[in-house]
C-alpha cells in the first residue's frame, strides 16, 4: 500500500518537470560576453563646441559631394534622437566605415546630430517635431517612413551605393565584407514564415541600372497608395514581381531580426556574434529600449540628452 501511495504521488510530480527544467534554464544567468561591443576611446558626448557648419548641409549638397561613392543612410526624428545617438557610438567604434549620412527630419534632429562631427547631417523637408503620438501604421507613421526611398532613389541617381540602416540597430561589427559580389540589393530577412518577408530598414543598394529601375517602380508603387501603406509592404510587392534584379539575403544569424535576437531561446541555440541587431518587432520606444538595457546594448547613459526625447521614450508611443 506505501509503494502505491509513493508511485501516485511521483506521478503527480512527473508532469511538472518540464516546466522546472524550464524554469532552472532561464534561471541561469546568461553569458552576454560575446555581445561586447568594439573598445572604443571616444565619449558618447558629442561636442557641443563643434562648428557645424562643415557637415550640415542642404540634402542635394550632400548629393553632389558624395556623388560616385558609397555611403551609410540613416534617418531620425527627435522622439529617435536616443536610438539615434546610441547607433552612432556603435558605428563610431568600426575602423573604416564609408561616410555617414543622416537625414534629420526634424530641427531638433537636426541641431542634436548635427554636433558629431563624424555624420553630415541634412535637412529633410520641415515638418514640426513630433511630441504629439504616432500611432504604429498610421498615416502620419506611413508618411515618415515612406520618405526613405525618395532619399535611396536621388543617391542612386547619383550612382551613389547605399546601405539603409534604421537607428534602432545596433552594429558589433562592419557590415560591408557581407555586401560584397555582383548583386543588386541585399536584403536582412524580417519575416520567414508564414510568408517570406524582407525589412525597409537595413538594405544595400549597388548603383546598378536594375537597382535604379526598381526603386523607381517601388516609389511608383507607394505613389498610388498616398501613404495608406508603408514602404516595406510595397516593397516586398515588387521584389516578387522584380525582374533581372540580382538579390542576395543575409544570413539570419549574423544580421537577425529583433524577433529572434530578443527571445532567449534563439538565442541559445545561435551563439554566433551578429554583425548587426535590429530591434524591431516591437511598437513603443519603451520596449525598445528595455530590450538594449536587458542585453547591455544601450551604450549611452539613460536617455536624458533632451526633456523631449525622454518623456517621448518613457511615456509615448511614437514612430
Amino acid at each position: 500500500m506505501r509503494c502505491a501511495s509513493a508511485t501516485k504521488r511521483l506521478l503527480i510530480y512527473i508532469p511538472l518537470i518540464p516546466a522546472a527544467l524550464l524554469l532552472f534554464k532561464f534561471a541561469i544567468v546568461e553569458d552576454l560576453t560575446y555581445l561586447q561591443p568594439r573598445p572604443t576611446q571616444r565619449s558618447y558626448v558629442p561636442s557641443f563646441s563643434h562648428n557645424t557648419s562643415s557637415n550640415q548641409m542642404d540634402f542635394y549638397e550632400a548629393l553632389d559631394k558624395f556623388a560616385n561613392s558609397t555611403v551609410i543612410l540613416t534617418s531620425t526624428n527627435a522622439a529617435f534622437l536616443p536610438f539615434a545617438q546610441n547607433w552612432v557610438e556603435y558605428a563610431r567604434r568600426i575602423p573604416n566605415l564609408p561616410p555617414i549620412i543622416i537625414v534629420a527630419e526634424d530641427e531638433i534632429a537636426y541641431d542634436v546630430m548635427g554636433k558629431y562631427p563624424e555624420l553630415t547631417t541634412v535637412m529633410s523637408k520641415r515638418y514640426r517635431s513630433p511630441t504629439e503620438r504616432l500611432k504604429y501604421l498610421s498615416k502620419e507613421y506611413i508618411k515618415l517612413i515612406n520618405k526613405r526611398p525618395t532619399y535611396i532613389k536621388r543617391m542612386l541617381e547619383k550612382n551613389i551605393n547605399v546601405l539603409f540602416s534604421d537607428v534602432d540597430t545596433i552594429w558589433l561589427d562592419d557590415p560591408f565584407p557581407y555586401l560584397g559580389g555582383n548583386y543588386d540589393v541585399i536584403l536582412q530577412e524580417d519575416q520567414p514564415k508564414p510568408e517570406l518577408v524582407y525589412c525597409a530598414g537595413f538594405i544595400y543598394f549597388r548603383a546598378t541600372e536594375a537597382t535604379k529601375k526598381f526603386v523607381e517602380a517601388w516609389l511608383k508603387h507607394l505613389a498610388k497608395y498616398r501613404n495608406q501603406k508603408p514602404d516595406q509592404k510595397i516593397l516586398n510587392l515588387e521584389l516578387e514581381k522584380a525582374q533581372n534584379l540580382k538579390t542576395k539575403v543575409l544570413n539570419v544569424e549574423l544580421f537577425p531580426n529583433g524577433k529572434n535576437f530578443f527571445d532567449r531561446s534563439w538565442r541559445s541555440r545561435h551563439r554566433v556574434r551578429p554583425v548587426i541587431i535590429h530591434n524591431n518587432w516591437v511598437e513603443t520606444l519603451r520596449e525598445k529600449y528595455e530590450r538594449f538595457d536587458s542585453l547591455n546594448l544601450w551604450l549611452i547613459p539613460r536617455p536624458t540628452l533632451t526633456p523631449l526625447s525622454l518623456s517621448v521614450l518613457l511615456n509615448k508611443h511614437l514612430v
